[in-house]
């Protein structure tokens, strides 16, 4: 499942009710909002990866794929759109929430 923006707050209420804990990979090349946002949902009880760029974010869901991806548009080197590309073509069954 990925997330680009929207209403997040909706799949997070949902994936609470999980009977497993669900992976959040969270991908910003801002260090400070990946920590924030990173260190809110660990808070929350789920398990959380972060990357600080779109290569770290593809080699990331090719090792373990995630449950919901929060990923930044503009990012240096290997922009948002170029990541969710590379994404959808790993996993092209993933749902992507605009």
């Amino acid at each position: 499942m990925l997330i680009d923006n929207g209403r997040p707050e909706l799949f997070l209420r949902f994936l609470s009710m999980a009977a497993t804990k669900p992976t959040i990979l969270v991908v910003d090349d801002d260090s400070e909002i990946r920590y924030s946002l990173s260190r809110v949902l660990s808070s929350r009880d789920y398990n959380v990866t972060a990357a600080a760029s779109g290569e770290e974010a593809v080699a990331a869901v090719k090792s373990a794929a995630p449950d919901v991806i929060f990923l930044d548009i503009r990012m240096g080197g290997m922009g948002g759109i170029e990541t969710l590309q590379h994404i959808r073509s790993i996993n092209p069954g993933s749902w992507l929430s605009s």
